[in-house]
């Protein structure tokens, strides 16, 4: 399944992870997971929370599971 143009599914966590985007209901569901919320400091000192969330352990050890998560997260794109 191709990703719609514009959207970034997954990106590269700026600690070495990987970050899956989430959006409506399957922000719950990323939350009932474990997975984190990527969160910055902005150069003013505010923390700024971003739209993705950290790919579960589990999902890093089963590309299966990753393309299950993938194929979910763009259903709520």
């Amino acid at each position: 399944m191709p990703v719609p143009s514009g959207h970034d599914l997954c990106d590269p966590a700026p600690e070495g992870g990987i970050f899956i985007k989430g959006a409506g209901g399957f922000v719950d569901r990323l939350e009932d997971m474990g997975c984190t919320r990527w969160t910055y400091t902005r150069k003013t000192g505010q923390s700024a929370a971003m739209p993705y969330w950290s790919l579960p352990g589990a999902a890093l050890d089963d590309p299966e599971e990753a393309v299950a998560l993938a194929r979910e997260a763009l259903n709520h794109l």
